[in-house]
């Protein structure tokens, strides 16, 4: 297994003011000024610009990992979903980022993803396939649960109208106004 980097066996802060610093603009000869004056540290211009450089990577991977994410959800905006759907559609993108911003190969440039990592997300995308499909069954039965509840109240308001209709001759109109305000719980 590779030694980690001298960038990567510095402190948290350290590696943290490094990046802040690169977002920032500066060249890498003013990080290395800035990291002696901050923190005493010295690091080599060919270690900094390897570290700057698998940012740069990894930063692009993430990005592109959010334009998909967001064209997915604009593809799916346009659909009937569920708070718990997005939930997991999110959920499912942290993973992915995760895994694409884990350590660096720095022969390749790619995120290393351990068999372990593969095998989660593949149970991951198995168990958001699932809670889709169980989702949208869901939903299909409460919409059929509640056009059944509607037909019976609309059935017994129409037959409520009829009654009083018959009985007071109510023309077809009243008997129509009639329907709605029992339907809507105002008789």
């Amino acid at each position: 297994m590779a030694r980690p980097s001298t960038v990567r066996r510095q402190p948290p802060d350290v590696r943290e003011a490094i990046g802040v610093w690169h977002r920032e603009g500066r060249t890498l000869d003013e990080i290395l000024d800035a990291l002696d004056d901050a923190f005493g540290v010295k690091i080599s211009r060919s270690a900094l610009h390897r570290h700057v450089k698998g940012m740069d990577k990894a930063l692009e991977r993430i990005e592109r990992g959010k334009q998909i994410a967001e064209a997915a959800v604009r593809q799916l905006g346009h659909e009937p979903e569920s708070k718990t759907a997005r939930a997991n559609i999110e959920l499912m993108q942290a993973a992915i980022m995760e895994i694409m911003s884990a350590e660096d190969d720095q022969a390749t440039g790619r995120a290393v993803a351990k068999p372990m990592d593969a095998m989660l997300l593949a149970k991951a995308l198995e168990h958001l396939t699932k809670a889709s499909r169980h989702d949208a069954e869901y939903i299909g039965k409460v919409r059929e649960a509640a056009a059944k509840e509607a037909a019976a109240k609309m059935e017994k308001a129409a037959a409520k109208a009829v009654a009083e209709s018959a009985e007071g001759q109510l023309s077809p109109d009243a008997v129509l106004e009639r329907i709605r305000a029992i339907y809507r719980g105002e008789a």
